[in-house]
């Protein structure tokens, strides 16, 4: 038997921010967050599984941010919910035999509600994340968003911390999560539609002619050619882009125009993104670069002392 819907975000709010007990047959389910709005939906949620109107409470912590808290006592929903069990925070588990594909959307917003956040630095990061202590249940989380969804996400263990990471990156990914699952906080619910909005085509459109050709990779390399550094010391030209076909192009146009020899390799930074670096490493193709002016005055400087050590 199917849960229903608001069962299901119940679940998921409690295996959140949530709190259940039956000890000494003294019935407590809680739910506390400091967005009134997602307090707000679990008591929607529980009065309507019951005839009962409890009042959400107001608390002040230690950080002077203000707490709300709604608490429940019912023996029949406590019983409903101890069926799919447990909900404690190293071992909760998604009840996913027991929902349908909307009761899945919807556990997976409550929690991500509760327990997510969203890194947004333009053009740096974008992410959907969440810390847990249950390694395994971010695992579940993992495989279900793909399964279901198609959504891609990371999980690792954070080094030397007893904690476990779950990312969602990439403007396709973010997407559907936006779509299938979505936020009610009313933070998360309007930055994420921002973040999927800040993509840019990263396609790069090298122009017809190899005069305007030219023009075009020189200001290109003078605003984004960086050096690789080695102990403080830079070594050759590195050139990022998160398309690969971009860097064969330009490696392709540095050789039949300049001679210049190139190198491409795929890299992951600490995220987890997948990214493409073209390096310019031999000393005769770096000449090249500083004899047909393609690099800014910093970079002329640097590699000119650079290869004064390395012919």
């Amino acid at each position: 038997m199917k849960i229903n819907q608001n069962l299901a975000a119940i679940h998921g709010y409690l295996c959140g921010d949530g709190y259940i007990s039956g000890r000494d047959k003294e019935v407590c389910i809680r739910f506390s967050n400091t967005n009134l709005t997602l307090v707000k939906d679990f008591k929607k949620r529980f009065e309507r599984l019951c005839d009962i109107n409890h009042k959400i409470t107001i608390k002040k912590v230690k950080n002077k941010k203000i707490l709300y808290c709604y608490s429940g006592t019912q023996n029949k929903i406590y019983e409903k919910l101890m069926k799919y069990e447990p909900y404690y925070t190293e071992n909760w588990e998604i009840p996913i035999e027991f929902l349908d594909k909307q009761g899945l959307s919807l556990w997976l917003r409550a929690f991500f509600d509760s327990e997510g956040w969203l890194q947004f630095r333009p053009h740096q990061t974008r992410t959907i994340g969440v810390h847990s202590l249950n390694h395994k249940g971010l695992l579940q989380i993992r495989s279900l968003l793909k399964a279901v969804f198609g959504i891609d996400s990371i999980v690792k263990k954070r080094n030397g911390r007893n904690i476990s990471y779950l990312g969602i990156y990439g403007k396709d990914d973010l997407t559907k999560f936006h779509k299938e699952i979505g936020f009610l906080h009313s933070e998360k619910r309007k930055k994420l539609p921002k973040i999927v909005n800040s993509y840019v085509d990263y396609t790069w459109k090298f122009p017809e002619g190899p005069i305007k050709l030219k023009n075009f990779i020189e200001h290109m390399l003078k605003k984004k050619a960086k050096p690789k550094l080695c102990r403080g010391k830079p070594i050759y030209v590195r050139f990022n882009s998160i398309k690969e076909d971009n860097l064969k192009k330009l490696s392709k146009h540095l050789y039949d125009l300049f001679k210049i020899k190139s190198k491409i390799y795929r890299c992951v930074n600490g995220h987890g993104t997948v990214y493409y670096e073209l390096n310019i490493q031999e000393v005769e193709s770096v000449r090249k670069m500083l004899e047909n002016n393609l690099l800014n005055k910093s970079m002329k400087e640097t590699l000119t002392f650079t290869n004064s050590h390395r012919s």
